[in-house]
């Protein structure tokens, strides 16, 4: 860190292609940091999200029901030839709990 851009120059110009222990320094010109404050300030809000959902629905809404779910059976056919030779494959036929 040097105090002014003038030495912060001297020393990148000083150092570029300077080799040390066998390693070619290669220095890139990087932006000035100008420190106002001692302390970090806090960043603009650019954006707000929203961490939990609203307290209660917007009116008119309705929920919905959901499908029951869709059986491919053609994939569940190519996963059981997938079966590794020896091994065992067992499926559970599910319980349906309610009619929708």
């Amino acid at each position: 860190m040097y105090p002014t851009l003038g030495q912060a120059a001297l020393a990148q110009s000083n150092l570029h292609n300077h080799e040390f222990k066998g390693i070619n320094f290669k220095l890139k010109p990087i932006k000035p940091i100008i420190l106002g404050s001692r302390t970090l300030e806090i960043p603009k809000r650019t954006m707000q999200f929203l961490i939990s959902p609203p307290a209660s629905p917007p009116v008119g809404w309705d929920q919905t029901s959901e499908t029951s779910p869709c059986v491919d059976y053609t994939l569940v056919t190519a996963l059981a030839k997938l079966q590794l030779p020896g091994s065992t494959q067992i499926f559970i036929r599910g319980l349906r709990t309610h009619q929708v």
